[in-house]
């Protein structure tokens, strides 16, 4: 029986566990030295946990805690900038703990498009909460449930969030009664938009070797989401 006490993990970051939804697959973003991944799949509460961090001497630390841990397979570091290294559906839940709020606003956004309808996230900003909150709203990131903790005198909020961008803007876009409805006319409006969007789509398909153009591709495929997100209402 490995005593868990030995493993120095903060009454924050336990707090934070405890949020995870259990079963979940978690990438734990800025993992230091991998203290938050080895509590959750010790005490059951993730099958697997993919620990990233943008320095490779905290990582080399976590590999240290890992082995002695014994859990190899279920742990899995990758040297990362943020979500960069995170593939597309490969976690249910994405943890960031114990960094300043314009940071964690640099990661979220710049590994947005990683993000999926529904994805939960834990989030413990250690600075610039009404500014982080403001952003989280803009950013379809929706706080369901939060807690604050007080440890060694200093206060941390830990925000339970989902990422909702497909409902809602599907919703916002082509308007929740018309869609709750299925009105026929919106629905004929939908699947042109549909059409023109793969239209679009198809030509762009040899030209993303250009910036502007794979921007312009990501930009399509999440208007194309949307689109089939309302469309989901009519079947």
């Amino acid at each position: 029986m490995i005593n868990m006490d030995r493993l120095k993990i903060s009454k924050r970051l336990q707090t934070a566990a405890g949020l995870v939804i259990k079963g979940n697959i978690v990438a734990d973003i800025g993992t230091d030295h991998g203290y938050l991944p080895i509590y959750l799949v010790k005490n059951g509460i993730s099958p697997h946990v993919i620990a990233m961090d943008v320095r490779s001497g905290p990582l080399s630390k976590a590999e240290n805690n890992i082995a002695e841990y014994g859990i190899k397979s279920e742990v899995e570091l990758r040297l990362s900038d943020g979500l960069e290294k995170l593939n597309i559906d490969e976690a249910k839940t994405v943890t960031i703990c114990g960094m300043g709020g314009k940071l964690m606003q640099q990661i979220l956004g710049n590994g947005i498009d990683k993000l999926r309808d529904g994805m939960q996230l834990i989030l413990s900003p250690q600075s610039e909460w009404a500014e982080f909150r403001i952003f989280l709203k803009n950013n379809n990131i929706h706080i369901v449930n939060e807690l604050m903790i007080k440890e060694d005198n200093q206060y941390y909020v830990i925000m339970d969030c989902r990422y909702q961008f497909i409902a809602q803007s599907a919703k916002n876009r082509y308007g929740g009664i018309l869609l709750e409805r299925r009105d026929p006319v919106l629905k004929e409006l939908l699947c042109r938009e549909l059409e023109l969007n793969g239209r679009l789509l198809e030509k762009l398909k040899d030209l993303r070797g250009s910036e502007a153009a794979a921007a312009r591709f990501k930009a399509l495929k999440k208007e194309e989401m949307v689109i089939l997100e309302a469309l989901k209402y009519y079947e």
